[in-house]
């Protein structure tokens, strides 16, 4: 399971050209972290770096309705378990510390162990999913 005997999880700081991942084990140690490029390509490369999806308990992805809705679901088809985390508000950051993709994927994957601000992501394949895209064609029609 995961590294070495312990199950781990992982969190994802989704962005529009790179996805950050960071892995910790059952004792919240960092033990990978990583770039990855948000392509098919990456998303694959990403799963590789979390290890099998049975020795993974969670992984947290911010954005699972925009930037990191792709990665979301191939890690979904792919056997994770895959649950959105909301990104922070700028207001609740520490005051005086600037953005850092590294520790908002630590962060992530923190919350997503924790239970704390997470939810399922949206399936993107229903009919509120259709709705929405015929509305940005313009094509719908009731």
């Amino acid at each position: 399971m995961g590294t070495g005997a312990l199950p781990v999880a992982a969190g994802v700081d989704t962005h529009k050209d790179v996805h950050v991942l960071c892995v910790i084990d059952a004792l919240g140690r960092k033990v990978r972290e990583g770039a990855f490029p948000a392509t098919p390509n990456g998303y694959r490369d990403l799963a590789d770096a979390i290890g099998e999806p049975g020795g993974c308990l969670v992984v947290g992805v911010e954005g699972t309705c925009s930037f990191g809705a792709g990665l979301a679901a191939h890690l979904a088809d792919s056997g994770f378990n895959v649950v959105e985390v909301l990104r922070p508000k700028r207001d609740k950051r520490r005051r005086g510390t600037s953005k850092n993709d590294y520790v908002d994927a630590e962060r992530a994957a923190r919350a997503a162990t924790a239970g704390d601000g997470t939810s399922t992501p949206k399936s993107r394949d229903g009919w509120a999913e259709a709705v929405y895209v015929n509305s940005i064609v313009g094509h719908v029609s009731l």
